[in-house]
């Protein structure tokens, strides 16, 4: 009598269900893209309650100043030095809301920034020691840019809602800098040109019928700027660059004012 290998009943098995089992496979994918294609999560504008309606026009700013003001100040390994620096930035906007919680318009922006560094003496050790001369910044972009807004009212309510906010951005800028002192005073001037696209999240809460308050974070931002440069009205120089951030950062959180007219 012939004998069969002790596997062989088990392989003849599993080639009998081969077939059955990869058409039950297929189709419980059938069956499982057929159920998510109909599944709805309720998340777009269109289908969440009015927040914005449709035709209202709403405008506003933010403004946001910081100082830093050290004088005879003394750190580490650093002797007294005098540090003044403050940034302004003011952002008025305009939207129109082309359909219910949907809202297109402009935004214009203007950064100024100055710093105003003395110098100081860096005490190294008893023997050795470094002078750092004074150093002085003046810098002021102008920005404007195309935006779009979307609102998620938060539990259907009329007065609190989240929003996206997403621009195509543009902006120049000029700066001067000064370093050293006396006879060795160098100077260098900067044009810049800087292209974005920008996203911030953000809150927005109804005191009454036509003013809100609203607070806005930089989250995503990617850029390309180039540079044109001239060192003490001789050196010419030029650079470019791409970059970008994905992050929370709290120095970047903006709160304004808005007013709508329906």
């Amino acid at each position: 009598m012939g004998t069969h290998p002790a596997g062989a009943g088990s392989l003849r098995i599993l080639t009998m269900l081969k077939k059955p089992l990869l058409l039950f496979l297929l189709q419980a994918l059938i069956w499982t893209g057929a159920d998510a294609s109909g599944f709805d999560r309720g998340l777009s504008p269109k289908d969440a309650p009015v927040f914005m309606p449709e035709r209202t026009v709403f405008c506003g700013g933010m403004f946001s100043y910081r100082n830093l003001d050290a004088s005879d100040y003394r750190i580490a390994i650093t002797g007294d030095f005098g540090l003044e620096a403050y940034t302004l930035k003011a952002t008025p906007f305009l939207y129109f809301c082309f359909a219910d919680n949907q809202a297109a318009g402009l935004k214009f922006s203007y950064r100024r920034t100055m710093l105003d560094f003395s110098g100081t003496d860096l005490e190294l050790s008893d023997d050795l020691s470094l002078s750092l001369s004074g150093f002085n910044l003046l810098q002021h972009t102008f920005y404007a840019s195309a935006a779009y807004r979307a609102y998620m009212p938060f539990r259907g309510s009329r007065t609190f809602a989240l929003f996206a906010d997403a621009g195509l951005e543009i902006g120049y800028g000029q700066s001067r800098s000064l370093s050293g002192s006396d006879d060795s005073r160098n100077g260098t001037y900067v044009t810049s040109w800087e292209y974005g696209l920008n996203v911030a999240p953000g809150v927005n809460l109804f005191l009454t019928n036509t003013t809100a308050v609203e607070m806005s974070l930089g989250l995503l931002g990617v850029s390309y700027s180039t540079k044109e440069q001239i060192r003490n009205r001789v050196y010419k120089g030029s650079s470019s660059g791409i970059g970008g951030h994905l992050s929370i950062d709290f120095p970047s959180v903006n709160i304004g004012l808005i007013f709508t007219v329906h």
